[in-house]
């Protein structure tokens, strides 16, 4: 069993309040179920797969009622997200590209960190169209690309953080920075898409 005061553990824990924060209010009963499996999981990455597992389900419950149409104030909080969540990837893609031109990197290398990058820019360019084209769509190859984008970044990024063994603690801000943020951004840009794809439904008065 480990240690509750472990890094890791406080980490999972942490990430499972807050998941249980974000549950939408009607989901209580989901929150409290979350707080208590937790607590019964003895080891470090049962239990931080199980807090990683609650903080999608909390997102994706939270993206749900989102209307088709975003209103002003929607398109705001959408913004300011998608700079939270995709900025510091783009700096990262910008600083491999400037690093391979001056000579810092071999270009073998710079290219495979740069396309492991890549989906920080090319997410926002799809934010923008996103927020800007109220009734447009990203379009199902758009989205395909973000979500195969997304993945290789978050695969890259596991690969590099789990290689030297290192402890958690010492790189968890990173993965959540540079991976996990990206890629619930790109999953929140394709909800979207998907929702507007979906058709309308129908009143009860027009049936």
């Amino acid at each position: 069993m480990s240690s509750p005061r472990s890094p890791s553990r406080r980490m999972a824990r942490l990430i499972a309040r807050h998941a249980a924060r974000s549950m939408p209010p009607q989901r209580v009963d989901w929150a409290l179920a979350i707080q208590h499996e937790f607590e019964h999981l003895p080891h470090d990455a049962p239990a931080l797969r199980w807090a990683f597992g609650c903080l999608l389900a909390s997102y994706t419950l939270r993206m749900l009622p989102m209307h088709r149409k975003l209103s002003a104030s929607s398109r705001w909080v959408l913004t300011l997200e998608m700079l939270v969540c995709l900025v510091p990837l783009t700096w990262l893609f910008g600083a491999v590209v400037i690093a391979v031109v001056r000579g810092m990197v071999p270009s073998a290398a710079g290219v495979l960190f740069a396309s492991a990058a890549l989906a920080g820019p090319v997410g926002l360019l799809a934010a923008v169209r996103t927020i800007t084209l109220n009734q447009g769509t990203l379009g199902r190859i758009t989205m395909v690309v973000l979500g195969v984008l997304a993945a290789w970044t978050f695969a890259a990024m596991t690969w590099q953080c789990l290689r030297n063994h290192t402890p958690i603690a010492d790189w968890w801000r990173d993965f959540v920075l540079i991976a996990l943020l990206p890629c619930l951004a790109i999953a929140h840009l394709s909800w979207i898409a998907f929702s507007r794809e979906m058709p309308a439904p129908r009143s009860p008065a027009a049936t």
